[in-house]
């Protein structure tokens, strides 16, 4: 009787290891399961957990989704064997990547999922990766019923930045509010992301201000704050794809490349007399400046032969290095909301002395855009910061819950902000330079100054006649530092008209500014 209990004993225990297996493996299957769809619903890719269930073998079809959807948010290509997983997961991913700003993953798991088969509980979805791919009547029945798009088939009217431009989704044309933004009905590629919105960094009082102050005037004019546009005006000009020869704003830069290599060959006092012999060729001044006793002095007056002597002692390979450092190189991109365009480049080499010469004040050498001129203004209104001023931000995906942020990859938004181009302390005579530009009688942007807020400034002269004029400056009120540029096509020398028309800005902003206050 003893040895028959024994063996009942036996018989009953395999299957409770059996039962026991298979629980501990249900359970295992079920947990990871379950944290690899809570990962994959906040867009990390449950790496660990699809190896683990796939080692065990546990539903290898969820296993499968779960490893594909990984792929897809991390914008890589999934396996062509496809699974699934709820609806109520997709859903969740799908918001989670537009409130997320991941506007290509999207794309792909929409196309991923419809591929496959319809899922009607996706349709929204669905609408809305029809309608960020332009095709606006597919998406219309998904979308109609809905607020935000609602308004756009009523008016056709889709906001692209919210106050300034909009596309008109019928003639598939984009429309500004202002004259002086016109250029950016041409800037952004005929095959978009439709669903991003951007808000708009324009103070329409400014921008009104600004444009105004330009009046038919052909050329540029941008005001900004911390790396954000409050006004800008381009009149028949292209900011982003016109190149001028910048002539004497290049001077900010060959000092501080000067100061900054702790150079030591320009003495002062520094006798402007007559033009520098460069290997038997004349450089000329644009005027006798006589005794020069500094070079704050020297760049208020914006004599032609201290910076001239200033490129001789850098060389070429330090000007070039600094060039560069402020983006005068072709070989450097930037992106201006989702256009990508060389700010400033080299449109001759400098192959001798005298090219040299002239490189250091401007001429022949370089050429830059606009734009650049508002960029280098920021980047000294900032300490040195490497800036990228913005006429508008990111504000949030057309029918998803408004989020802040940037979208990723989409600008050059500030990504280098925390980069400095120059120690500011080397380069404090580039500043009191600029400012006696405009507090001396010998400066060449006195007609600029206003009584209520600090001008600090360059001016520029440049091209054939009638010549063009640039200024780069900074202001400053109350600690605050501001930035602004102008570039007045044919405008003369730029100590008169140009400075002239900062002036006028500054006097009609002034209003503006105190009422705010």
């Amino acid at each position: 009787m003893g040895l028959l209990r024994q063996k009942k004993k036996k018989k009953g225990f395999l299957p409770k290891l059996v039962i026991l297996l298979l629980i501990i493996w249900a359970g295992s299957g079920i947990y990871f399961s379950y944290k690899g769809t809570k990962k994959i619903e906040n867009l990390i890719p449950p790496i660990e957990e699809t190896k683990i269930l796939n080692l065990i073998k546990f539903f290898p079809s969820y296993n499968r989704e779960l490893a594909n959807v990984g792929k897809l948010i991390k914008g890589e290509k999934p396996s062509e064997k496809k699974g699934w997983l709820f609806n109520s997961t997709y859903k969740t991913i799908a918001k989670k990547l537009l409130t997320n700003q991941k506007i290509n993953e999207f794309n792909q798991f929409i196309e991923y999922l419809y591929n496959r088969e319809k899922k009607p509980e996706l349709n929204y979805y669905y609408g809305l990766y029809l309608f960020n791919k332009g095709e606006f009547e597919q998406a219309k029945p998904f979308l109609k019923d809905k607020a935000e798009f609602k308004e756009v088939y009523k008016t056709n009217k889709l906001p692209v930045i919210k106050g300034v431009l909009y596309y008109d989704i019928k003639d598939k044309t984009y429309h500004s509010k202002y004259k002086g933004l016109k250029f950016l009905e041409t800037i952004f590629p005929e095959k978009r992301n439709y669903l991003i919105v951007y808000k708009s960094t324009i103070n329409p009082e400014v921008q009104d201000i600004a444009e105004i102050t330009m009046g038919d005037n052909e050329g540029f004019f941008a005001f900004a704050r911390q790396g954000q546009i409050i006004a800008m005006v381009a009149n028949n000009v292209d900011p982003l794809n016109s190149y001028f020869e910048p002539g004497s704003v290049i001077k900010l830069i060959t000092l501080t490349a000067y100061l900054s290599e702790n150079r030591d060959d320009v003495k002062f006092p520094f006798y402007c007399v007559k033009p520098l012999n460069i290997d038997g060729k004349p450089f000329y001044d644009w005027k006798k400046h006589g005794k020069i006793p500094s070079f704050e002095e020297a760049l208020a007056c914006s004599c032609n032969l201290v910076f001239g002597e200033c490129g001789l002692s850098l060389g070429k390979s330090a000007l070039m290095k600094w060039y560069s450092r402020f983006y005068i190189d072709g070989n450097k991109k930037i992106k201006f909301l989702e256009k990508e365009f060389v700010p400033a480049k080299i449109q001759k080499e400098i192959t001798d002395r005298y090219s040299l010469a002239e490189a250091g004040v401007g001429l022949e050498v370089p050429v830059v855009t606009p734009y650049w001129l508002i960029k280098t203004a920021s980047t000294f209104a900032r300490g040195g910061r490497d800036s990228f001023p913005e006429i508008a931000t990111f504000s949030h995906v057309l029918g998803v819950n408004q989020s802040t942020g940037i979208i990723e990859n989409m600008s050059f938004t500030l990504k280098n902000n925390k980069d400095f181009i120059f120690d500011l302390q080397k380069v404090k005579p580039v500043y009191r330079g600029m400012e006696k530009a405009v507090e001396l009688p010998i400066g060449t942007g006195k007609r600029a100054k206003v009584d209520w807020i600090k001008l600090m400034l360059k001016t520029g002269t440049a091209g054939e006649k009638p010549l063009n004029s640039f200024i780069i400056g900074v202001a400053r009120y109350n600690n605050a530092d501001y930035s602004f540029a102008l570039f007045l096509k044919h405008g003369g020398k730029a100590e008169y008209k140009a400075a002239q028309t900062i002036h006028n800005f500054f006097n009609s902003y002034k209003n503006v500014f105190f009422e705010k206050k």
